[in-house]
């Protein structure tokens, strides 16, 4: 009897073959993407450490002084000037002062030299940005962001005698990480890193979001219950260089990274973030007369008294 070799796959052989890929497809692709989204979340906290060893090497070479945040710098009549008149300059400001302690150049350097030091933006790899963050959106009070995915931010320009060579000039941001805006005492003080007790839950950088999506209204709404102020979170804008629970993140599984006066650095769901330890008083109080962000035990916004809103 002759043998006939079969060569071939049957039509029902190659379908069910083709089955079999599609469903480990289906099963698969969730935990790739769910391990890849695990991996850029791994990524920004390991940049906000390096953020944070940067503030222990400063405080250490100044007394236990830190930078401090600047102006809001939205506009030209908020424009960012720091305490010693320089403007985008400030060797005051965390975003000059801390990146020589990890041998970068400051931002300020960034932004006037652009082509032999790159200034980050979406999709960047950089101490500067979350892997995961967002290409950038409004609300931002001088229109959408720019074309090539900045937001813009004013201060003055001075030349290196101190002089003043451009008032309230515009210029590119984009950083996915903002300075507590409540970790100062006030009064034009500087934080001493030393009487942040305890320090580790003294807050001093956090997750910024980076587009307005990352919020919903239901996020807002809820809110609303604990601060007594409407339609805030939607609102807030997004390009300032510092924030505090506003402006936070849910990027990372609903939540987002904070890094402590001690080093360490932690995940936060936004829910758990924008939930008062003491809520707004009712009438005829003022709305948020005596809301209180602070949450003693895990996290202090400001380490020197209530957060307040």
């Amino acid at each position: 009897m002759m043998r006939r070799d079969r060569n071939a796959f049957t039509l029902v052989e190659l379908l069910v073959v083709i089955g079999i890929i599609a469903v480990l497809i289906g099963v698969l692709l969730p935990a790739l993407s769910k391990a890849r989204e695990q991996s850029r979340a791994v990524a920004c906290s390991s940049n906000l450490r390096q953020w944070g060893l940067a503030f222990t090497m400063y405080a250490d070479s100044n007394k236990g002084i830190i930078p401090i945040d600047g102006q809001d710098g939205e506009t030209a009549a908020t424009k960012l000037t720091g305490p010693d008149g320089r403007g985008w300059s400030s060797g005051a400001l965390w975003f000059n002062a801390l990146p020589p302690m990890m041998k970068l150049p400051t931002y300020d350097q960034m932004q006037l030299d652009s082509a032999t030091s790159p200034l980050p933006s979406f999709g960047s790899s950089s101490v500067w940005i979350c892997p995961s963050a967002d290409r950038p959106t409004g609300p931002v009070p001088t229109g959408e962001p720019t074309p090539d995915n900045y937001y813009r931010m004013y201060g003055d320009r001075v030349d290196n005698a101190g002089a003043i060579v451009t008032a309230a000039e515009p210029r590119n941001v984009y950083i996915s990480y903002c300075y507590n805006s409540k970790a100062l005492p006030g009064g034009g003080v500087r934080a001493n890193i030393v009487k942040m007790k305890p320090s580790h839950e003294a807050i001093l950088l956090s997750e910024r979001r980076m587009a307005s999506g990352e919020v919903t209204a239901a996020d807002d709404t809820f809110y609303q219950t604990q601060s007594g102020q409407a339609n805030r979170l939607t609102t807030r804008t997004l390009n300032r260089m510092k924030g505090d629970w506003q402006r936070f993140t849910t990027r990372h599984r609903k939540g987002g990274n904070l890094l402590f006066a001690d080093g360490h650095v932690a995940w936060f769901a936004m829910r758990d973030v924008i939930t008062a330890t003491v809520t707004f008083a009712a009438a005829p109080l003022p709305a948020a007369t005596n809301a209180d962000f602070d949450k003693p035990g895990q996290y202090q916004w400001n380490p020197f008294g209530p957060s307040g809103r």
